[in-house]
């Protein structure tokens, strides 16, 4: 088993966190593409969605943190 980055009370933070994302309009939107998916029969292709979409989710995280530090105001 892989050693874990997150302790447990990291892991539930974490877990709560993705929970009130996906309750947002933002993640009500996401679920309801998984709910067309399933609705396609036979569960559509639920791994290539959800592959898909971690893809995107995971490149623009590297987006995030690969783009130049905000500036601080001074005031």
């Amino acid at each position: 088993m892989a050693k874990t980055i997150l302790d447990e009370h990291q892991a539930i933070a974490a877990e709560r966190q993705i929970i009130a994302i996906l309750q947002s309009p933002q993640g009500r939107e996401l679920g309801r593409w998984f709910l067309t998916e399933i609705g396609k029969g036979d569960a559509g292709n639920m791994p290539q969605l959800k592959k898909e979409l971690f893809d995107i989710f995971s490149r623009k995280i590297n987006d995030l943190y690969a783009a130049p530090r905000p500036i601080e105001s001074t005031r």
